[in-house]
């Protein structure tokens, strides 16, 4: 119960755990991640890390991710964000598709003089998305 104990403050729906960040694109390989999730009622919160040892150089920086422990609504796309931890700080956009468990992540424009910074090895990529199921 939240904030009470009528039935408008019962809390049916509620889970924490962690979950493997993985990737299915070609040329990408992840030397290191974490994932954490929060779940009440129909939403969910993502936090996640991830750092690459190998990186496809013709993708122009987009990534699949796979592993988020719970399917997204199926009626939206839901974006959020990552920043890059290590070197620069900057930051790209993700995506989570209608009915999915994976991410998209991408490159901004304009994050230098309007260029793209591309997703490099070495560098620790930490994001938040919120979605609901």
């Amino acid at each position: 119960y939240l904030g009470g104990t009528g039935a408008a403050n019962y809390l049916s729906d509620y889970e924490e755990g962690n979950f493997t960040v993985a990737t299915v694109a070609t040329g990408y390989t992840i030397s290191a991640q974490v994932g954490r999730y929060t779940k009440t009622g129909r939403v969910v919160v993502i936090n996640f890390s991830v750092t690459f040892s190998a990186v496809n150089g013709s993708s122009n920086s987009i990534v699949a991710l796979t592993g988020l422990p719970i399917t997204s609504n199926g009626d939206l796309a839901f974006a959020g964000s990552v920043r890059e931890q290590a070197t620069t700080g900057a930051i790209y956009v993700t995506r989570v598709a209608a009915s999915s468990t994976g991410i998209t992540m991408n490159s901004m424009d304009g994050v230098v003089n309007g260029t793209q910074r591309t997703i490099r090895t070495g560098e620790a990529y930490t994001g938040t998305i919120t979605y609901i199921t």
